[in-house]
């Protein structure tokens, strides 16, 4: 959820902890797996024969750069920068491309 305050510069972003307990959280978790270290895509075509992508599935690896995103901005913050603001700026690239 995202609100603004009594002047425009002033913006506030949620984050709603609750969507993670939906299916959503094996998308966060499975590219959570790219940035610490990742699994090889045998890995990856197994666990998706027990669990498919999410719907719609061509939007999947877009998603999972958003769901990175938070991460590395959160890293950002937590470590002062330590090398994360370049893989956050970086994810935010892709997803203004795919606007």
């Amino acid at each position: 959820m995202v609100t603004f305050g009594a002047e425009m510069s002033e913006l506030t972003v949620q984050h709603e902890n609750r969507s993670f307990l939906t299916r959503r959280h094996s998308l966060g978790t499975m590219k959570r797996t790219r940035i610490f270290g990742g699994f090889p895509a045998s890995f990856f075509a197994e666990y998706h024969k027990h669990l498919p992508k999410t719907k719609p599935e061509s939007q999947y690896e877009l998603r999972g750069h958003l769901y990175e995103l938070f991460h590395y901005l959160n890293h950002t913050v937590i470590f002062e920068g330590g090398g994360y603001e370049f893989n956050a700026l970086r994810k935010m690239d892709i997803l203004i491309d795919a606007v």
